[in-house]
């Protein structure tokens, strides 16, 4: 197992998320060992619980969206996911996807859009924000 986990984010500063701000771009690690739990609370959030050292927990919340940068993360942007929870597997797969490695990065693939003469739309992480 990885001994971190790398977020890319992109566009934190539209992404319209409270907290969010151009700071908040670029690659994020996050420590495995302080993983406790992981949730994707809807189809654009996933919430990742740490442990911290002073006995209150951390948490991060990241939002996916189909777009790379624009608009805010919302109607018309948000992944299409009516099965599974794609986010969290994302995450999961990555925290064992490099075996003694020091860092995993958890890219996202694809929503489950099938819209005829459409298809799946490409996912994008745009906003951390720990808290």
């Amino acid at each position: 197992m990885a001994k971190f986990i790398s977020i890319n984010v992109l566009d934190n500063t539209n992404s319209g998320v409270a907290g969010a701000s151009q700071f908040g771009e670029g690659e994020h690690l996050i420590n495995v060992d302080k993983i406790i739990e992981i949730t994707q609370t809807d189809v654009s959030t996933l919430t990742v619980l740490l442990d911290s050292p002073v006995g209150a927990a951390d948490i991060i919340t990241l939002v996916a969206s189909i777009n790379s940068t624009g608009a805010a993360v919302g109607a018309g942007n948000i992944p299409v996911t009516p099965v599974g929870a794609p986010l969290k597997d994302a995450l999961n797969y990555s925290l064992t996807a490099n075996p003694g490695g020091v860092k995993s990065k958890c890219i996202l693939g694809f929503d489950q859009q099938t819209v005829a003469g459409g298809g799946a739309n490409r996912m994008y992480w745009r906003s951390f924000v720990q808290a």
